[in-house]
């Protein structure tokens, strides 16, 4: 008979389902349910409502084929980075039963609490300074992931400072799909409560090379170990569906504990290539923003150094890898900039703002490949990044005779690439080189300007292979074919 795999993707404002056919590894069946979940909880905060998740998850889940889904082998979940969520583990289980069946109850008497998301900024400099300085004084921050608002150590570090009473009576604490992958097994115990690595090192306060929290940097924060989840490895089955099931599961098919969404994007990525899990694969996507991310050997990595730089190695699904990550927040938000300031100077110098966006990005693209030598430079910083929030955009060299629409239209896109490569260390942009490259993200392949100055960082243009999707759904599904690539 014929297997089927499961994955769950909990995202920030989206439950995305989808299953894949187990040998061939095709998606048959997909879902995308809108959340709606976000709560007014004052500005700078992000809290969403649990309830409003759950419920999209049932309702994606409900929109596969029934026949296809009976036949499942396994369940992958991911998420959200970074929030949290505390709840009752005793109570939970029932509740959620009851909100399944159409019963709501208030938000005082619920069994969770809202979900703080990654989103959220409560914890201001002088907060993080703070509990830095806790950390700091307790230990070296070596071997402890770093901490920034949003993140799930800091976001309970300020609850637990500024408002204690909104925590009382919960026992347990996770990322929002671990508190599913909890409900889709059942459990009751506080002690059921798993994280696997990747979401524990986006909380902070992780050692990424004993693969644990760090206590001393937990207890600093005036956090009780004991009351976070335990950690386990990627590919970790924390447990089965019960036969009685709220979300209408087949019984006894595994769960795999949750992972990160950034992770199962390059798991669905490398495995839907055909590509093998051996090091040096690098996956560049540029969307909105734009991230890069190698697979590198664990070990000989200094993150203390390399994280301040906008670079930082992450937890992957295989105990002897690692991802090395850049996160910018300069990608395809730049070149539509671009196009949008191309509109705005045509209405003022003419009156007319009928020309349509669509044809502006094509002809900035076209007059763009025709100056791909362009001597001009522009570094499109103009949001600033995570490393430096006040760093500014610039333009350089400008003559004569480079400064066209054309010349721009290269020099910004060339500049895009050159500031994501240029956030890994050196040795890694040598590295990077002769490099396998997945190419994925909206951006990157409707832009065949973004493409060439890819491939220009690359000894071998034909080691770039542009992918339509990445979707982390379908990576949380394949997290079992991806561990068995190579055996």
């Amino acid at each position: 008979m014929t297997g089927y795999l499961l994955g769950v993707d909990v995202g920030t404002t989206a439950v995305k389902c989808a299953l894949v056919e187990s040998s061939t590894r095709d998606v048959v069946a997909t879902t995308n349910v809108s959340t709606k979940s976000g709560v007014d909880c004052g500005a700078g905060r992000a809290e969403q409502a649990v309830e409003a998740i759950l419920m999209a998850t049932k309702e994606a889940i409900d929109g596969l084929p029934r026949d296809i889904l009976g036949k499942i082998s396994s369940i992958g979940i991911c998420g959200q980075m970074h929030g949290i969520v505390w709840w009752k583990a005793a109570e939970v289980g029932r509740a959620a039963s009851l909100l399944m069946e159409g019963s709501s109850t208030s938000e005082a008497a619920a069994p969770w609490s809202r979900l703080i998301t990654w989103e959220d900024q409560r914890c201001s400099r002088t907060f993080l300074d703070e509990v830095d300085a806790k950390i700091k004084a307790a230990i070296s921050t070596e071997g402890s992931s770093l901490l920034s608002s949003g993140y799930g150590l800091a976001s309970y570090a300020h609850m637990l400072s500024m408002s204690p009473e909104r925590l009382e009576g919960f026992d347990s604490c996770g990322t929002i799909h671990d508190l599913l992958a909890f409900l889709l097994c059942g459990y009751t115990s506080a002690t059921d409560a798993t994280m696997d690595t990747t979401n524990a090192f986006s909380w902070g306060g992780f050692d990424i090379d004993k693969k644990t929290w760090n206590a001393t940097a937990v207890k600093a924060l005036g956090i009780s170990v004991e009351l976070l989840p335990a950690v386990k490895t990627p590919g970790t089955i924390v447990g089965r569906i019960p036969e009685t099931s709220i979300f209408k599961l087949p019984s006894d098919a595994p769960v795999y504990v949750p992972m990160g969404d950034h992770p199962c994007s390059v798991v669905s990525a490398i495995v839907q290539q055909d590509s093998d899990t051996s090091d040096g694969v690098t996956l560049v996507n540029i969307g909105t923003s734009a991230q890069l991310a190698m697979l590198l050997p664990a070990g000989g990595h200094d993150n203390t150094q390399s994280s301040t730089r906008g670079f930082e190695f992450r937890p992957f699904v295989n105990e002897h890898q690692l991802l090395g990550v850049a996160a910018a927040l300069s990608g395809g938000n730049m070149f539509a900039w671009l196009v949008e300031r191309c509109q705005e100077w045509m209405q003022e110098l003419t009156g007319d703002a009928s020309i349509s966006q669509s044809l502006v990005y094509e002809r900035l693209i076209a007059r763009g490949l025709d100056k791909r030598d362009t001597t001009l430079v522009f570094r499109p910083t103009l949001n600033g990044e995570r490393s430096n929030s006040q760093q500014t955009g610039f333009i350089d060299l400008l003559l004569l005779h480079n400064g066209s629409l054309g010349d721009l239209s290269a020099a910004l896109s060339k500049g895009l690439i050159q500031n994501l490569v240029e956030m890994a260390p050196e040795h890694l942009q040598e590295q990077l080189r002769t490099s396998r490259m997945i190419g994925t993200g909206n951006a990157l392949l409707r832009n065949k300007l973004l493409q060439h100055f890819l491939q220009q960082q690359l000894d071998d243009p034909l080691l770039l292979a542009l992918q339509d999707a990445a979707d982390a759904a379908v990576g949380a599904a394949l997290v079992p074919v991806f561990l068995n690539l190579g055996k």
